[in-house]
């Protein structure tokens, strides 16, 4: 049978970012399951939009954490500095290096 021929392969810069909530299990343990979910389901639309306006592409979400690509599909001139001034503003916004549940649970 024909089978399609494949699109060429092609190199591109880009950088890969995980991110996600730090303390997940023990924060669902002290607030249960249901304000757990709240808050991680409120942390990753942040962490979602803070990497987008840093023009990232959230490839996928695991769980309490998700995956952002800098310069692919849609090129960045310098895809690994987007990526850092993104990773920065998590840090400002959640006033934390660990992760951001604690900006949403008291």
């Amino acid at each position: 049978g024909h089978r399609p021929t494949p699109p060429a392969a092609r190199r591109v810069d880009a950088t890969i970012v995980f991110v996600g909530v730090a303390g997940f299990t023990a924060l669902s343990h002290s607030v249960g399951p249901e304000r757990a979910y709240l808050a991680v389901t409120g942390c990753l639309r942040l962490l979602d939009a803070i990497a987008r306006r840093h023009g990232g592409a959230v490839d996928k979400y695991q769980g309490d954490s998700l995956m952002v690509v800098f310069g692919h599909p849609a090129p960045l001139a310098r895809p690994a500095r987007a990526a850092a001034e993104a990773v920065l503003e998590v840090c400002r916004v959640t006033g934390t290096t660990r992760g951001c549940a604690a900006c949403w649970i008291r």
